[in-house]
């Protein structure tokens, strides 16, 4: 079998890229990060009224605290970077490749196409200037908070992250848009986890490997 990087991969190199995928989309999910979003649940309501020549922002969010979430960041990587084999994109094409998964690939694609389409949303609010294509949408999010703050320190994107953050209004919205996002990767890496291991058990099943 030709694997994503135009070697020949065996069945245990198959097995142990599904069996990582597996590791890491299990270790995600046990963290704390799905129960503290769940319970009381994530929101924010961003809210203003004007008071004789002031005008006063209320805003109220609920949201998973930082540790949280800077705990499952080095982790949530494995999936984003296409540097790892275990990218959804790299997946995408091992599971088109193989003889193994290419019968599940249209399962696959579904649970990938639903990180896409939230990743190529717009956001509200848009700022003024960034360094992005207009309109910024939930991928740009997803690197800022990725590469400016949790797993990797990029300069650029740090500015980003930093003034972001200045911004009571975009701080409290792309946090939220963030950690959606990063709620969705969980429920979604592990549904293609299921996928991974029907294909694991088969093939243990029926060879020595």
């Amino acid at each position: 079998m030709q694997n994503i990087y135009g070697a020949d991969m065996n069945l245990h190199e198959m097995l142990t890229v599904l069996e990582t995928f597996n590791q890491k989309a299990n270790k995600i999910k046990n963290f704390s990060f799905t129960e503290k979003y769940l319970n009381p649940g994530n929101s924010v309501i961003i809210s203003g009224h004007k008071e004789q020549n002031d005008f006063e922002i209320n805003i109220e969010e609920k949201k998973v605290e930082d540790e949280a979430v800077e705990a499952i960041a080095l982790n949530l990587r494995f999936f984003i970077q296409n540097n790892e084999k275990t990218s959804l994109m790299n997946m995408s094409v091992f599971y088109k490749e193989s003889n193994y998964l290419h019968n599940l690939s249209s399962e696959f694609e579904k649970l990938r196409f639903r990180i896409n389409n939230i990743l190529s949303l717009a956001v509200q609010p848009q700022p003024s200037t960034h360094s992005f294509e207009n309109p910024l949408i939930i991928r740009d999010i997803q690197d800022v908070f990725m590469y400016g703050s949790l797993a990797h320190s990029n300069k650029e994107k740090a500015l980003i992250y930093s003034n972001w953050m200045s911004n009571p209004i975009t701080k409290a919205a792309y946090t939220h848009y963030f950690q959606k996002l990063v709620h969705e990767y969980i429920d979604v890496t592990n549904k293609i986890a299921f996928l991974n291991n029907s294909v694991i058990q088969v093939v243990r099943k029926h060879t020595s490997v």
